[in-house]
């Protein structure tokens, strides 16, 4: 019979390995996308980018694409919900660095490891684990 000691550890350990597993999604960062904003977008083809203009402001635009001399995509004026999405066009002149969200794999394996291992350590600690390979 387990105590209940065992199932508040076995519990807690379980949570945690969730919640380090729910912050896998977030192993990402902006990447420089290049060699130039007109290759990048038409090429690539990324649903969201970060903009930093000439005058070092910086816009994040979804759905971006190329129209004539200028970078097209949606925008939202602020962070609240009830603020509206609207198009913008930078002209491409005035794009300073182009950036866009990608995976980082060795953040993501390191995180999957941790988790491995942590429900390894909880397994061997648990007085009654069935599936303590200990």
């Amino acid at each position: 019979m387990t105590s209940p000691l065992g199932l508040v550890r076995s519990s807690q350990g379980f949570l945690a390995a969730v919640l380090l597993l729910t912050y896998l999604p977030a192993c990402t960062s902006w990447h420089v996308g290049g060699p130039t904003p007109r290759e990048f977008v038409t090429t690539k083809k990324p649903e969201m980018v970060r903009v930093t203009r000439t005058d070092g402001s910086t816009l994040i635009l979804t759905a971006p694409r190329i129209v004539a001399d200028s970078l097209n995509g949606v925008t939202r004026a602020g962070m609240a919900q009830e603020d509206s999405a609207h198009t913008i066009a930078v002209p491409l002149a005035d794009v300073r660095l182009l950036e866009a969200r990608g995976g980082n794999t060795g953040t993501a394996l390191i995180v999957v490891g941790g988790v491995v291992l942590a429900l390894f350590i909880i397994g061997c600690s648990a007085e009654s684990s069935q599936f303590a390979p200990c």
